[in-house]
């Protein structure tokens, strides 16, 4: 999995990084956010982040680009896990409104 994305961080990962795991990840260790992940918690995840990137780049935040980066790899994580299909990561990724 792509070490950018958020979500494919399993406990270790946030362990190394000194980070306080979610308390699914720490009712199952070897899992990460991706898998644990609903349907419709990938679907409300993928609405907000992009909406997030919207006004992040109407405002013209200079942290567009990295929260961009983190996006298209936890939308590789999440194509990866079998939580959306080509198609749906193909509509995301040629949006035009913010050059995916």
């Amino acid at each position: 999995m792509n070490p950018k994305s958020e979500l494919a961080w399993r406990l270790s990962d946030y362990e190394r990084a000194g980070e306080e795991p979610p308390e699914r990840i720490l009712a199952n260790p070897k899992a990460c956010e991706g898998e644990l992940m609903t349907l419709a918690e990938v679907d409300d995840f993928i609405r907000d982040c992009v909406a997030t990137m919207l006004i992040m780049l109407d405002r013209g935040s200079e942290r567009f680009e990295e929260i961009r980066t983190t996006f298209l790899a936890d939308l590789d994580c999440l194509l990866e896990l079998g939580k959306i299909d080509a198609d749906e990561y193909n509509e995301i990724t040629s949006s035009e409104e913010f050059n995916l």
